[in-house]
């Protein structure tokens, strides 16, 4: 019985120095950018995709100083670019960064979600840094997809990209990046069960050779706006795969 309250000590101690950590870092705004902009916009051509992204500050662009930059914007371009279609895109954060608000986001965007061809689930990193256990991660998800699910038209497609690994996060100590990547790793399996069994629903594997470039330092836009495009190009050639999206 100790042994078991030492380890629930043990957990509950990482986890609040862990996202203290976080949330600290996220404090210093003089370090942050964000987008300042519209969070929403299209590209030109003839009978447009309609994109959806909710997720946590990686879907609202951090790290760059306009939404053109940030992942959505650049997903949809990448996208008409590809298909010869045009595309209508918005990105919407999920308060506090976390996934417990995003089934009541979804119900918000009900409207939105009922015209979306592809929609795209882009959040961990706050649950992962607070390690938030897994049974909480399979239920908020759950309802998360079950509420797109709910809304989207026949035919939709819902991307999940994985939680990246944080084994990189240098502004983080080292014990909790450590945490913080295992616990990624098994939020990421539990995402793969709950889209397993969802139809239309796709997990993308988060591209490795970017684990460096999400933790360069929020003064190099440009950095991150290399990061968007090659995060985004890996979700595409999911969307674009043979059991996705018409491009016609």
């Amino acid at each position: 019985m100790y042994a078991n309250h030492a380890s629930s000590f043990g957990r509950t101690l990482v986890r609040g120095f862990s996202y203290a950590g976080y949330q600290l870092r996220r404090r210093d705004r003089a370090a942050d950018i964000f987008p300042t902009d519209r969070a929403s916009g299209a590209v030109e051509g003839p009978n447009p995709y309609r994109v959806v992204v909710i997720g946590e500050a990686t879907a609202m662009g951090y790290g760059v100083l306009t939404h053109e930059l940030g992942l959505a914007c650049q997903f949809a371009r990448q996208l008409a670019s590809r298909t010869g279609r045009g595309s209508l895109w918005s990105a919407n954060a999920m308060p506090d960064n976390l996934i417990r608000n995003a089934p009541e986001l979804v119900a918000e965007l009900d409207g939105e979600l009922s015209a979306a061809e592809i929609v795209i689930v882009l959040g961990g990193i706050a649950d992962t840094l607070s390690l938030t256990t897994c049974a909480s991660w399979r239920r908020q998800l759950s309802a998360t997809l079950d509420g797109i699910l709910e809304s989207r038209p026949p035919g939709a497609l819902v991307l999940v990209p994985e939680i990246p690994p944080l084994s990189r996060a240098g502004a983080i100590p080292a014990v909790i990046r450590r945490a913080s990547s295992h616990q990624a790793h098994l939020l990421n399996q539990v995402t793969a069960e709950v889209v397993a069994s969802r139809p239309g629903c796709q997990v993308v594997s988060f591209p490795l050779h970017l684990d460096n470039q999400l933790w360069r330092a929020e003064t190099r836009p440009p950095a991150y706006r290399a990061m968007y495009a090659a995060w985004a190009a890996a979700i595409l050639e999911v969307a674009l795969g043979p059991t996705a999206v018409s491009a016609h």
